[in-house]
């Protein structure tokens, strides 16, 4: 069953109309947490520090599988390449600080700066593997 969220597939779950889900870590991470619900293993490629205790899919058995929610900050193709210079420095200095970093993690999050050079080759590498696995699959839009 397709959801918009994180939020309402972890209530379903927590109410066993559904009997299991891939999810985020922040929304279900007091759940774990509580006993009330069990992570059976994360999809990225290391274990992520929040939860130690729950193995990778890779050490699982399902070797080569890592899936990354990632958010990034963007802007108006427009904008100066001194102003995008300028938020990814600022914006790397905020993501650096420890407070931060601290309160992130103890909410699964693994905050990472990158520049904009990464972060159009993070993009472009995610949008081809997921062509690929699309393609692969023989997924057709309908």
């Amino acid at each position: 069953m397709p959801y918009r969220g994180t939020a309402q597939s972890t209530l379903d779950l927590l109410e066993g109309r559904v009997e299991m889900q891939f999810g985020t870590i922040p929304p279900a991470l007091t759940h774990i947490r509580a006993g009330k619900l069990r992570a059976l293993a994360v999809t990225s490629a290391a274990r992520n520090p929040a939860l130690p205790e729950v193995p990778t899919l890779a050490e699982s058995g399902l070797q080569g599988y890592e899936c990354l929610l990632w958010q990034a900050i963007v802007a108006p193709a427009t904008a100066s390449p001194t102003l995008i210079t300028r938020l990814s420095r600022e914006i790397g200095a905020v993501l650096d600080d420890p407070e931060l970093r601290a309160a992130f993690a103890k909410n699964g999050i693994e905050a990472q700066a990158s520049t904009p050079a990464e972060l159009g080759a993070r993009m472009s590498a995610d949008a081809k593997k997921w062509r690929d696995v699309i393609a692969s699959a023989g997924i057709t839009a309908n």
